[in-house]
């Protein structure tokens, strides 16, 4: 093919250039109609059994969702518990200290009188000193005041001061109660 090339001239092998360049994209253009119509197949195949197995899993997958759905829900309600209480305007209240503590810093500071409740469901609270506080706090990092309820018997009743002990008896709980 060298010598071919050699003995002709320049204008003749422009000519043979085209023509072969020619013969070769025709024969690209035929491999590549072959080549896609066999991937059009291959691709219309694979469309068809993915929609057969989506017609097949996807109720099982819901349901499989939903099943683990309801189990998670369980153990997180579970390992937090979830309170559909509501603090009432006038209680007094301890919030939690967020973050990272030392060993001998407190977990809550407080305690704070509860003014109200906004939109979302947080609590408005005030200091000691009458002063509102500029953030609002959910339920979770809301602790009630208990010392007062405890001495209280759980009733927003005076405390009173005991002059004598007339008699005791031992309750349910194996605890004693004056009279």
């Amino acid at each position: 093919m060298v010598d071919f090339k050699m003995d002709c001239p320049k204008s003749k092998l422009k000519e043979l250039r085209k023509q072969q360049l020619s013969i070769i994209m025709i024969e690209k253009k035929m491999k590549f109609l072959k080549w896609d119509e066999i991937m059009f197949h291959a691709w219309y195949r694979n469309l068809v059994t993915e929609a057969d197995l989506i017609d097949d899993k996807y109720p099982t997958a819901l349901q499989n969702i939903d099943k683990a759905k309801s189990s998670q829900i369980k153990a997180q309600n579970n390992n937090r518990p979830v309170t559909q209480t509501v603090i009432s305007t006038g209680s007094k209240v301890w919030i939690s200290v967020m973050g990272l503590n030392e060993k001998l810093h407190p977990k809550y500071r407080g305690p704070f009188t509860v003014l109200g409740q906004t939109k979302n469901g947080n609590y408005i609270v005030e200091d000691v000193f009458k002063q509102k506080l500029s953030n609002t706090f959910p339920l979770q990092r809301l602790k009630l005041d208990i010392s007062r309820l405890l001495l209280t018997g759980g009733k927003d009743e005076a405390i009173f001061e005991v002059e004598k002990i007339i008699n005791h008896r031992l309750n349910k709980n194996k605890k004693y109660e004056f009279l």
